[in-house]
């Protein structure tokens, strides 16, 4: 953020202008309780004198108070106070009213200081004390004798006093709201400016945001052009669903496809993170089983999943320690020669349906923390029973770790299992429609929390190609 906008915060700058207009007030107040603190002396009305000069130690150690502070909480009460009640006090030690020129005019300048008040039952009290004050001393004017009497004799005369006593709080209220006036006028060319910043910055960081978007676009379809078409796999696929939803247009989940001679093989992967980190790894996983199957002619699921999950802390120069970037595998081989089916996973399973009976087969322990650990033993090949039109499905954990519902609660891996089992007998398109709104209905408004990858397929067995050749 453009240093200087905070400034742009209304509470702020209202406390800003409020202790402004507190402090100046104050002077003010100050200066006119120093004027009469000379007349009481010059006059011989030394007790009296006690009141102005009360007031200008209060008002000094509120000014220093306030000198450095944010808010003026209590210093501001209290000057508040003394400012309304001391005039009442001082007229009643002059005589009352008329002797003292209505001192208790003064008070009015105070009400200046409700300005530092923000809050209209703040505003409500201060006057209604004002109001009392005024009425009381209206209908009884009271007095206090003390000091000399004769020296009450000396003040001036009830129009000079009165003038005095009407001129000094005009001056203050009018330089008040004038200085009020001022300060609002600053802050208000300020937020001005700051707003014209801001929205510089907001006109740049949304077209650098438009360029992001298009650069990840651009990224997706070229991730997208690494997924295999599972309807135009002559030989090798029947038929099939693929659910693909990256959390942020491009992802860690991915779908490897690959044969080597009469194995025709699958790989669904789950990548550390998601977003570009995750889609950079996907590129170097896919690229590992390239060079792993078509390239070193490895066709064993079990030591596929191990020399991929072996190689990426290699390639990313950390053969040592505990790491956090790798990837969940689940590898299937369908052997179209001598009908040898293979699965071998970490972190990822298989469910695998043919007609009333399915199987469900569990992926070994990740190994994404635990590669210095891996021994090519560690992972499992299980051996799989497909007659002919048995269809296999696997997913990463973005589908069942989504939350939704009612109760915002995760999906579940149990609860996506029976629902794949369950509408298994449906054709593809069906399958894919259903999957889909299955998912929508239950996130409803909730946030994508990962990358989503559900395939499922029908795979050309040896049976189907022996009666087509017969």
């Amino acid at each position: 953020m453009p240093q200087g906008f905070h400034q742009l915060d209304l509470r702020a700058q209202n406390s800003h202008i409020s202790r402004v207009v507190f402090r100046l007030m104050s002077k003010a107040m100050a200066a006119g309780a120093l004027c009469w603190f000379g007349i009481a002396l010059v006059l011989g009305l030394y007790i009296q004198s006690l009141v102005p000069l009360a007031y200008l130690l209060l008002t000094a150690l509120n000014l220093h108070l306030t000198k450095d502070q944010g808010s003026h909480g209590f210093p501001a009460i209290t000057q508040m106070l003394f400012s309304i009640i001391l005039p009442f006090v001082m007229q009643m030690m002059l005589g009352g009213m008329m002797t003292s020129g209505v001192m208790m005019f003064w008070s009015f300048a105070a009400l200046g200081g409700a300005l530092t008040y923000r809050r209209y039952y703040m505003i409500a009290i201060w006057s209604g004390l004002e109001i009392v004050l005024i009425t009381a001393f209206c209908l009884l004017d009271p007095t206090v004798h003390v000091g000399d009497p004769e020296a009450l004799n000396n003040l001036p005369a009830f129009k000079t006093l009165i003038a005095i006593n009407l001129l000094g709080p005009c001056f203050i209220l009018l330089a008040t709201a004038f200085h009020f006036v001022k300060t609002q006028g600053r802050v208000r060319k300020h937020n001005h400016e700051m707003k014209a910043l801001l929205a510089e910055s907001n006109e740049r960081l949304e077209r650098r945001n438009m360029e992001m978007d298009a650069s990840l676009r651009y990224a997706r379809t070229i991730q997208s052009a690494l997924l295999p078409d599972l309807k135009n796999s002559p030989g090798s696929i029947v038929d099939g669903l693929l659910l693909y939803r990256p959390k942020d247009h491009v992802g860690g989940d991915l779908l490897w496809q690959g044969k080597h001679g009469a194995h025709h093989l699958i790989a669904v992967m789950d990548c550390t993170g998601h977003g570009v980190p995750g889609a950079l790894l996907t590129v170097i996983v896919h690229n590992l089983l390239n060079e792993v199957v078509l390239l070193r002619g490895h066709t064993d699921p079990a030591t596929i999943v191990a020399e991929v999950v072996k190689r990426i802390p290699q390639l990313l120069q950390r053969s040592t320690g505990i790491y956090q970037d790798g990837v969940e595998l689940a590898v299937i081989r369908i052997d179209q020669e001598n009908g040898e089916h293979l699965f071998a996973g970490t972190g990822l399973g298989l469910i695998v349906v043919n007609g009333v009976e399915h199987t469900i087969l569990a992926g070994g322990k990740s190994l994404l923390r635990e590669h210095d650990r891996l021994r090519p033993d560690t992972i499992r090949t299980s051996r799989l029973d497909l007659p002919t039109g048995s269809r296999l499905y696997a997913f990463t954990d973005g589908f069942w770790h989504q939350f939704g519902g009612a109760q915002g609660r995760k999906f579940s891996r149990a609860r996506l299992t029976r629902e794949i089992i369950g509408m298994s007998t449906l054709t593809w398109p069906e399958q894919q429609l259903l999957l889909e709104r299955i998912l929508d209905d239950w996130r409803g408004s909730h946030e994508q929390v990962d990358d989503i990858l559900v395939l499922g397929f029908e795979p050309v067995l040896q049976v189907a190609l022996k009666s087509q050749r017969a």
